[in-house]
């Protein structure tokens, strides 16, 4: 099966809905060979796999969990860019590096607000979805994020990353299950 590097969505009444490949193809697993610390976080929402994908890859999903206060803008496409911003005037933008729906989405992220997008100078943060095994309507999504080691100020940069992706993944979890009841 080819698989294109646009990450699409069809916009109807419910909203963006992510297209997903009729028969996707078995998700290869992320790196493991990663050197430095690497914060790492799952949880399972009590949604399908395709909205979880819509809560990542939006810049509405975005702003309900992760730029609370803010809001986010993303061109879901490899070689595209997320910009994600909890100030108006502090914007902090990278490069897709992998968007494949509904299971994967990397991207990397400056430090920095406009700072470089070069990899010394980032964070590579991965997604991955995965549906629960004997139910389609709930799904586990991991966020590994890795690439400290290089940055100017490794530990603080580390901290701050795990200290973010425990109370996002949080709202992500209550977003999760506002939606799952608004279904039933």
């Amino acid at each position: 099966m080819q698989q294109s590097d646009r990450c699409g969505s069809l916009t109807g009444a419910g909203g963006n809905v992510p297209l997903v490949p009729t028969t996707p193809e078995p998700e290869p697993a992320a790196p493991r060979t990663v050197t430095g610390p690497l914060v790492e976080h799952s949880v399972t929402l009590p949604v399908p796999p395709t909205t979880v994908w819509a809560l990542l890859t939006s810049g509405e999903g975005l702003a309900t969990w992760y730029a609370i206060g803010g809001g986010a803008s993303v061109s879901a496409e490899v070689g595209g860019q997320i910009s994600l911003w909890w100030q108006q005037d502090q914007v902090f933008t990278g490069p897709i590096e992998v968007c494949r729906p509904p299971a994967r989405f990397d991207y990397r992220i400056p430090q920095e607000p406009g700072g470089s997008v070069a990899a010394e100078d980032t964070t590579l943060v991965q997604f991955k979805v995965d549906p629960v095994e004997d139910d389609p309507g709930r799904a586990t999504v991991t966020v590994r994020e890795s690439g400290f080691t290089q940055l100017e100020q490794p530990r603080e940069a580390f901290t701050a990353s795990s200290v973010a992706w425990i109370g996002a993944f949080g709202l992500l979890q209550q977003v999760a299950d506002r939606l799952a009841t608004m279904t039933e």
